[in-house]
């Protein structure tokens, strides 16, 4: 049993936790500490805003991130565009990690013409997976475990072998006749464990159950270092204390993901990763696999999508978009609005905007390939140029109160519903040369009150 007193052999009392008043909203995010009982217990205090404010990148720039978000480096695109080599890497080697390379090659560094975040990527030394969590005393953990490569005539024979932190660790060769087998252990006493689970074959978590069987067991996991042999993770719903996740930059023998799957899960809404550097992959994540919060989001160059709404990902302050970017309506939405950064910019061929780009942008460029846009809440400094490129446009019912400048058509494009843009308090600034167009075109005569001629002249 925990003891909170500690006395001398005369009765000196040297150590007394039983008025200790320290709880969890007084303690940081993330760390641990021990109440007066000696439970071992999680700190929920978060006053993230603050410290973000130093934490914003200039994506305007090329900014070559650490796997924690710090900056390494960073240069205007002219400079990168004449790097004759990457930054070196920082070394990690005294908590266990080593460099698995930058996120993109110096080639591709070479050739951008927009700002864009390059981060590193790390993994354990020995290249097993690392799980660090809170283990209570007498509970039993569970971890189901799936083979990538179980066919049902070879079956699959596991060659793990799993440390669970605290001297006990097991080895399994056992031919499995099914695609997942199950592993548990039971912890003695309550403290944090780092369990490591070394694989010669790939495996992964699914969904259903993710890492651990059961919510309580997930809210315990503190930090998680993907090996290159876990193919798909998903962390599981709950996962509410995690503050460190990363990925290698490719599977085993250098393979790219082709997906990452639901690597996530519901209620992690509380989770705050300072940041998270995606691996190779077109598609970041699946639909509907929970939130979390992360502050510098790391896309590699050959990602499309980052999922439906980019609902994984949550009030993010740092990300850059590919030029591979597909940006189809159902995945961009979500791209734009989460990002808190004043100098996010979409690239250059995207096509579709169904996006409410708000929450401080001081400005906005909107591509010139954009055929389909929605009037989005800005909430900018300066008006917004739509390229006339733009045959189609939607507005929002109530919520707008964008400055369009639309002075470069020569003929309106198609608006959904004009009652929409008469309700809400966008103002569109056209020419004198335009202005009778606009007010003959359907749908567009009841914004007329939301017109505003710009003499170019002046």
């Amino acid at each position: 049993m925990p003891y909170n007193k500690v006395v001398d052999r005369v009765g000196n009392i040297l150590i007394d936790l039983t008025g200790d008043t320290i709880t969890a909203d007084k303690v940081a995010l993330g760390e641990t500490f021990h109440d007066k009982y000696g439970n071992v217990k999680i700190g929920n205090k978060a006053d993230f805003a603050k410290k973000l404010e130093d934490k914003f990148l200039d994506l305007t720039r090329v900014n070559f991130v650490d796997y924690d978000g710090t900056l390494i480096a960073s240069y205007t695109v002219e400079e990168a565009r004449n790097l004759t080599a990457l930054p070196d890497f920082p070394d990690h080697s005294d908590i266990g990690l080593v460099a698995d390379g930058w996120s993109e090659e110096l080639e591709y560094v070479k050739s951008l013409n927009y700002g864009f975040i390059i981060g590193l990527h790390v993994k354990p030394i020995d290249n097993a997976m690392v799980i660090e969590l809170i283990g209570n005393a007498g509970e039993t953990y569970t971890m189901k475990i799936y083979s990538s490569s179980y066919n049902s005539t070879d079956k699959y024979k596991y060659k793990l072998r799993i440390e669970w932190g605290d001297g006990d660790s097991l080895e399994d060769y056992v031919n499995s006749s099914s695609s997942y087998k199950n592993f548990t252990h039971t912890y003695q006493k309550t403290g944090v464990y780092t369990i490591r689970i070394h694989s010669e074959e790939p495996f992964f978590f699914p969904s259903d159950p993710g890492i651990f069987s059961t919510k309580a067991h997930r809210k315990h996991i503190l930090r998680i270092n993907i090996s290159s042999y876990c193919t798909s993770i998903s962390i599981g719903s709950d996962t509410t204390n995690l503050t460190e996740l990363t990925y290698p930059k490719y599977m085993y023998n250098g393979n790219r993901y082709s997906a990452l799957g639901q690597y996530t899960g519901s209620n992690c809404y509380s989770t705050r990763l300072s940041c998270l550097i995606l691996p190779h992959s077109n598609w970041a994540c699946g639909p509907n696999a929970g939130t979390f919060n992360v502050t510098t989001l790391v896309c590699s160059s050959v990602t499309e999508y980052l999922g439906a709404y980019c609902q994984p990902f949550n009030d993010v302050y740092n990300i850059t978009l590919p030029e591979a970017y597909k940006g189809s309506p159902q995945y961009l939405i979500g791209v734009a609005k989460i990002c808190r950064n004043p100098t996010f910019s979409l690239p250059p061929n995207i096509n579709y905007i169904y996006s409410e780009l708000n929450y401080g942008l001081e400005n906005i460029n909107i591509p010139l390939k954009v055929i389909k846009c929605m009037i989005p809440t800005f909430k900018t400094k300066d008006s917004v140029k739509i390229p006339p490129s733009v045959t189609d446009l939607i507005s929002d019912y109530g919520i707008s109160w964008a400055i369009l400048d639309m002075t470069s058509f020569d003929a309106p494009p198609t608006l959904d519903s004009g009652q929409r843009l008469k309700d809400n308090g966008t103002l569109i600034l056209l020419s004198k040369n335009n202005v009778d167009a606009f007010k003959a075109a359907t749908n567009w005569s009841m914004g007329i009150s939301k017109f505003v001629v710009v003499d170019e002249n002046e």
